[in-house]
């Protein structure tokens, strides 16, 4: 009987090292995605996270991860481009559905909201790439635009193309 009972004892020690070695081994990758993450952030440019304002252009910020440098980039710029559209005269819809069920048991819910960012075709002639950042997290990109819109007479190009 002691015999057994030594066997059991070794064998739940062993499944607790085990468990834990799994456990040490989740937290260490929980640990690492928050160092990127705090990485990412910290690198972070000035100019994105304060983004500039003037009265002669409407300026925008974008990010996005890619697996190659053009397509970081290339996603940044169209996300700032949205943002250029938004300000120039986008409208936003959102439509929320609650979802409820009840039963002895209990009640559970469930909400989603949709939200639909609209923007009409928004001629963005003169807007330029003003600032480009790019960071290498581990083997992929993260690329921080700033994409500046000049308004009226600052819009040079604008004005140009009009008059053609």
């Amino acid at each position: 009987m002691k015999t057994y009972s030594i066997l059991i004892a070794l064998l739940l020690a062993g499944c607790s090292t085990t468990s834990d070695r799994y456990t040490e081994r989740s937290n260490y990758e929980r640990e690492r995605r928050e160092k990127i993450a705090d990485r990412v952030i910290d690198q972070a440019p000035d100019w994105f996270m304060k983004v500039p304002s003037s009265k002669d252009a409407i300026y925008a910020v974008g990010d996005s991860y890619g697996g190659t440098l053009s397509g970081a980039v290339g996603n940044a710029r169209a996300n700032a481009f949205e943002g250029i559209c938004q300000a120039m005269g986008g409208t936003v819809r959102s439509q929320t559905k609650v979802f409820r069920k009840d039963t002895d048991a209990g009640s559970a819910g469930v909400t989603t909201t949709a939200i639909r960012n609209m923007c009409p075709d928004v001629d963005v002639t003169g807007a330029d790439l003003n600032k480009q950042k790019v960071i290498r997290v581990g083997d992929r990109y993260h690329a921080y635009v700033l994409v500046a819109m000049p308004l009226g007479e600052a819009n040079v190009i604008a004005r140009t193309k009009q008059r053609d």
